[in-house]
């Protein structure tokens, strides 16, 4: 049987990230949020977007989407970590999944809302 290839992003509070974190994982992190230093860290704003989800004035990419697209090719050309997990904290996980979720690229690359399990599958 086949194993999903993709990279499992997972969402945690800011208080689980490090009872969470491995030496393999890299976080997501929504500006504003507090989490302990250490690893590779992403940071976006989803600043004032109250528009629905792919209306035609805000069909680009989402930040959350455009920090992960970073991560992954930093990843691929080898520049810091080789991370095998994201762990996401974000303020509205509803909001934030349905924004990875949306996206084409990240569906393609990551495994949105995995189960927190140890890296290394």
């Amino acid at each position: 049987m086949a194993t999903d290839p993709r990279i499992p992003v997972m969402f945690a509070d800011p208080a689980q990230v490090a009872a969470l974190l491995e030496a393999d994982d890299a976080v997501l992190v929504e500006d504003g949020l507090n989490i302990p230093p250490g690893g590779l860290v992403a940071r976006f704003s989803l600043g004032g977007a109250t528009h629905a989800l792919g209306c035609n004035c805000c069909a680009g990419r989402s930040a959350p989407a455009q920090a992960l697209g970073a991560m992954f090719l930093a990843r691929a050309r080898g520049e810091g970590l080789f991370f095998r997990r994201i762990i996401a904290v974000v303020r509205d996980r509803t909001l934030v999944r349905g924004l990875l979720e949306d996206d084409v690229m990240v569906r393609a690359r990551f495994m949105v809302g995995a189960e927190p399990t140890p890296s290394g599958y």
